[in-house]
């Protein structure tokens, strides 16, 4: 398995079109993955660079309209994105762990609207856990499921915020 270039979790949204594009063409060149970080897959991503699609608790990407995961357009996508390797499920919110994010209404462009599957021009709120699945059973669950539907690993990313949850994985 090649490197990762996590760009340090940070998406489109948090870094600019160019810096995302810059990013994985340089994947490409170096032959390592670039990771999406959270706010979903872009046409930025698409340069040459294989990737690790982050899936955080908004679902940025692969959402229903109320905000849910949506199976089948994460399906969909991971089908028209040859270049996704493996799926990374982030637990948590990094420095913010139990808190959620927040990409203020400033900053909520028609583009990453569109990216994310959410209004513009609206705070766009990242929930503090997700909704898909409540514990480590039904996390195992959901990523079995994941791996089953697309055939590709599946990884789990958290900043540790609540042990108990670790604990229960590791048992």
């Amino acid at each position: 398995m090649p490197s990762v270039v996590n760009s340090a979790s940070m998406n489109y949204g948090s870094l600019g079109a160019r810096a995302v594009e810059t990013l994985n063409t340089a994947a490409a060149i170096a032959d390592c993955w670039q990771g999406t970080g959270e706010g979903g897959l872009t046409p930025y991503h698409c340069h040459g660079g294989e990737l690790v699609w982050q899936i955080g608790t908004g679902y940025f990407g692969c959402r229903a309209d109320q905000g849910r995961f949506d199976v089948e357009r994460f399906c969909d996508v991971v089908a028209g994105n040859t270049q996704i390797k493996t799926i990374e499920l982030k637990l948590s919110q990094g420095a913010k762990p139990g808190l959620g994010g927040l990409l203020p209404a400033a900053k909520m462009t028609p583009e990453i609207a569109a990216v994310r599957g959410i209004a513009a021009a609206v705070d766009c709120r990242s929930p503090s856990r997700h909704s898909a699945f409540t514990d480590a059973d039904s996390l195992l669950d959901f990523a079995a499921l994941l791996a089953q539907r697309i055939g590709l690993p599946i990884g789990i990313k958290s900043a540790v915020g609540e042990l108990e949850l670790f604990e229960d994985l590791a048992r």
